[in-house]
């Protein structure tokens, strides 16, 4: 004869609707799945695109020429013998490389990296994304969509420079850190 102890059974399907209920996932969003694609954003800037591709595309001789030092941004200059340019800077097909591409003030940086995601409830469910919340920076352009996506035209195109993105090695910590937050969160509610 098998006996069912059917309290242990409602006790914890009632943990597990309460683990997986739109408040829990919303906090493991914005306590979990945020700091940690956060920090890989970070980490795509400091290997200039490397993180999630080829690596950003060099900036062109005249922005690095019209770079302004007050802002805290290094200035390179041409070498007086032709050779290159002073302070590690190289040249191939009229890009700059040896430079810092996005990350010179910082202030990109910061904007991108220290704006928490947007977490939506509807009715598909629970998202959280990076990148629409970005304002303007000193009432300029939006910066972020700028090189996130770059910009096409003849007087001042602009490569793409992606700096928020995800790929399936961030999908699955994501979702294995989903599974432990849940885990504990039914432990918790029984």
């Amino acid at each position: 004869m098998i006996t069912v102890n059917v309290k242990n059974a409602v006790g914890l399907l009632n943990a597990v609707q309460k683990s997986i209920s739109s408040p829990e996932i919303i906090v493991w969003a914005k306590t979990k799945a945020d700091p940690y694609m956060r920090s890989q954003f970070a980490e795509q800037f400091k290997s200039e695109g490397k993180r999630y591709g080829n690596g950003w595309i060099g900036i062109k001789e005249s922005s690095l020429e019209s770079r302004n030092k007050g802002l805290g941004q290094k200035k390179y200059r041409k070498s007086k013998t032709g050779t290159g340019r002073i302070g590690g800077a190289l040249v191939s097909e009229g890009r700059v490389t040896g430079v810092n591409i996005l990350h010179d003030t910082g202030t990109l940086f910061n904007q991108v990296v220290n704006t928490k995601g947007d977490v939506i409830v509807s009715g598909e469910g629970i998202k959280i994304s990076w990148g629409n919340n970005l304002k303007e920076i000193s009432g300029r352009i939006n910066l972020y969509r700028v090189h996130q996506l770059g910009t096409l035209g003849k007087s001042k195109p602009n490569p793409p420079r992606p700096m928020i993105s995800g790929d399936t090695k961030d999908m699955k910590h994501l979702l294995l850190s989903l599974y432990g937050y849940i885990g504990s969160r039914i432990r918790f509610h029984r």
